[in-house]
């Protein structure tokens, strides 16, 4: 059973972490890759490096960007982005597969759900 009424189930056990955030696109971010303006600027072969290639960063996002956040890296790689994720997993993800225990869960029989966006789970699976 689900939800609310499942026996295991308690909201103080949901854990957000910001590592496991979307990849940062820098001065990319707020566009769609086929924004024309986007592309005749610099080139579909750039645009699909900087999307593919894992340690190729698009350009960094300055403070004048609209999207800014000086709490966000200004750009990141796939590279980058593995690290973050792959820290989260070590540091939070497998403690609570298993070595957390006062938990109505035994070890063995221990699932979580780990909701993130599709670069971030990509890098995850890609580290293993």
């Amino acid at each position: 059973m689900a939800g609310a009424d499942q026996d295991t189930w308690d909201s103080h056990r949901i854990r957000r972490d910001s590592r496991l955030n979307e990849r940062h696109y820098g001065s990319l971010q707020g566009w769609y890759k086929a924004d024309a303006e986007l592309i005749q600027g610099f080139g579909s072969d750039m645009l699909l490096s900087w999307r593919r290639n894992m340690y190729a960063r698009p350009p960094a996002m300055t403070p004048e960007h609209g999207n800014y956040d000086e709490k966000a890296p200004l750009t990141e790689s796939l590279a980058d982005c593995q690290t973050r994720v792959v820290a989260c997993w070590e540091a939070t993800i497998a403690p609570a597969l298993f070595e957390e225990e006062d938990l109505p869960t035994e070890i063995e029989n221990r699932t979580v759900l780990v909701a993130a966006h599709s670069n971030t789970l990509r890098m995850l699976m890609a580290y293993f």
